[in-house]
């Protein structure tokens, strides 16, 4: 495995450098690893895509912006899509039918895959460009895993208090609270390892199950730290505190419903046998943390979720190598990531690595095959975001559906960001239009009369949908607004209409709540649910396969509480 260890470094090493030149090219290139032959034919595509993007700027204006062009997008044929099904259907059935072999084979098959995925970007496709922005995405995934995994190892929870019910019920919700701020994969890393040794000796596989569906998952619906497509909607426009307002009452409905599952099972169980009180002779605390400035490196990991990319700096210094770029690669997220983990792991006492049977083996697994995940599925995703708007989605709960459905064996980010782009198209540029011009006019006003607050010169006469959106931007963006002399772009006024008008906020909530909770249908749904399972297994638990968590848990216990939300709120 040490061999195996060194190859996959190699790999990143080689991703590293060769995805960095990408940045600060306008039009995308093949790296120069790549033949002279590529570059040229990848450079012939990119001008032929320019061209293209020029065509259909003339004809339609884009999403995000007046006057703009609508890029092209490429579509792939479905045929290609193929080798992400073989990725999915390796990690179901391999360790079902053949556990020993994969076990011992999975880095060659993963390996095999992701060279599948390169060389179809490279020699069919000839066009880098989506395969080398998927690896970055990449890089950042793994970087954020790994920090989390290595430090939140460092950390030993010790509850002192008999694993009833009711406790580990305590701590799920615990969990579900702390994943809005920590992140779903943050809250999951910390408190996967005391979750199992409070429950050691009378553990089950539905211990860890429940465990992926509420910390993992469901939980972090409340702010844009909590799971990745709701920070890129974040990026995108959407204000911060929008979703907690939101999306508060879905989250409490499955969030209550699922724990009610889960103390009925756990209590069938306990009444079976009766569980060790850890706290019996323990007159200290119920709960001791050792290890405890890991947490504040975890922080550290959270805030430099926040940071540009190392490929962004590195782009800079290809540009324009300066002592600002240098400093905007050190103190990149990536960098700061790992370093942060490297630390943690140099000063954190071997004694606590001991109680946590910490080993790399679990993030090593993740590592290798998700590496084969992210590259097998570019195609699949170019052919989502290529296709969503022929798709029959009209509804919310279509929305909900298409969204979680996809999320739960897709990157539910670039899926989050597909669907949302799919619903602003469907807003009338009409609509959009008269926005503007209400916006203008009323900044106008505030302009001469700056004494009165600015949403007081929105006229109470109109377009109830465009009046509503206009004051939903004023409301969020009024610095932004006054800065641009009362212009924002297109992009910012269809979220207007989506975050404010009332009878549209139900896409927007089903698209966010569709692409979290339906993370938890699959192993593969969400970053942090192969992890817990790895941590499990390391640790001695037996845990289903990929299509026995699927057909067991998910199906029969998950997906009645996501139909239930579905029914009290987008119906």
């Amino acid at each position: 495995m040490k061999r195996l260890s060194v190859l996959f470094a190699l790999v990143l090493t080689v991703l590293m450098w060769t995805l960095s030149p990408t940045v600060a090219a306008e039009e995308p290139a093949a790296p120069e690893a790549m033949t002279a032959a590529v570059e040229q034919a990848a450079t012939e595509v990119a001008q032929e895509t320019e061209a293209t993007a020029a065509e259909a700027a003339s004809a339609a204006p884009e999403l995000g912006g007046h006057g703009e062009g609508e890029h092209h997008k490429f579509s792939p044929n479905p045929a290609w899509i193929l080798p992400f099904v073989i990725v999915l259907g390796c990690i179901a059935l391999f360790p079902l039918f053949a556990a020993h072999w994969w076990e011992h084979k999975y880095p060659y098959v993963a390996a095999a895959l992701f060279a599948v995925g390169l060389l179809y970007y490279a020699a069919v496709r000839r066009d880098m460009h989506p395969w080398l922005h998927e690896m970055r995405e990449y890089v950042s995934f793994i970087a954020l895993l790994f920090a989390l995994f290595v430090v939140s190892g460092g950390i030993v929870i010790h509850v002192s208090r008999k694993a009833t019910p009711a406790a580990n019920v305590l701590l799920l919700l615990t969990g579900a609270v702390i994943a809005n701020i920590f992140g779903t994969t943050g809250a999951a890393m910390l408190l996967i390892r005391p979750y199992i040794r409070i429950n050691r000796q009378h553990i089950k596989p539905y211990h860890i199950i429940f465990f992926i569906f509420i910390v993992a998952n469901v939980g972090g619906c409340l702010t844009p730290v909590g799971d990745p497509p709701l920070f890129l909607g974040y990026l995108k426009g959407v204000p911060f505190w929008w979703v907690l307002e939101h999306c508060w009452q879905p989250w409490l409905v499955a969030t209550m419903i699922l724990l009610g599952i889960f103390f009925v099972i756990d209590k069938i169980d306990h009444a079976k046998q009766e569980r060790h009180d850890w706290g019996a002779h323990d007159t200290g605390p119920a709960v001791r943390i050792n290890g405890i400035y890991n947490i504040l490196l975890i922080l550290i990991v959270i805030v430099a979720v926040f940071q540009e990319s190392i490929f962004d700096g590195l782009g800079k210094m290809n540009h324009e190598p300066s002592f600002a770029a240098l400093i905007a690669v050190v103190f990149s997220r990536e960098v700061l990531m790992v370093a942060t983990a490297l630390f943690s792991y140099k000063v954190t006492q071997k004694g606590i690595h001991e109680v946590n049977e910490f080993t790399f083996a679990p993030i090593r697994e993740v590592a290798i095959l998700f590496l084969a995940i992210f590259s097998t599925m570019v195609p699949a995703l170019e052919y989502l975001d290529a296709n969503a708007e022929k798709m029959p989605i009209k509804t919310p709960g279509h929305f909900y559906f298409a969204t979680g459905t996809l999320s739960s064996v897709l990157d539910n980010a670039p899926t989050y960001l597909t669907f949302l782009q799919t619903r602003l198209g469907e807003i009338p540029q009409a609509q959009v239009d008269e926005a503007a011009d209400v916006l203008q006019k009323a900044y106008e006003s505030y302009e001469a009369d700056p004494t009165r607050p600015f949403a007081a010169f929105v006229p109470k006469i109109g377009d109830p949908q465009v009046l509503k959106a206009v004051e939903t931007v004023i409301h969020y963006h009024q610095d932004h607004i006054i800065a641009g002399k009362g212009h924002i772009e297109d992009a910012e006024l269809k979220l207007g209409f989506l975050t404010g008008v009332q009878e549209l906020n139900a896409f927007l909530i089903a698209i966010s709540i569709g692409a979290v909770f339906f993370g938890a249908m699959t192993y593969i749904g969400n970053a942090p649910n192969f992890m817990v399972k790895s941590i499990a297994e390391a640790s001695g638990i037996k845990m289903p396969t990929f299509l026995g968590y699927v057909f067991r848990y998910s199906i029969p216990m998950l997906l009645p509480v996501l139909i239930v939300v579905w029914a009290i709120f987008l119906l």
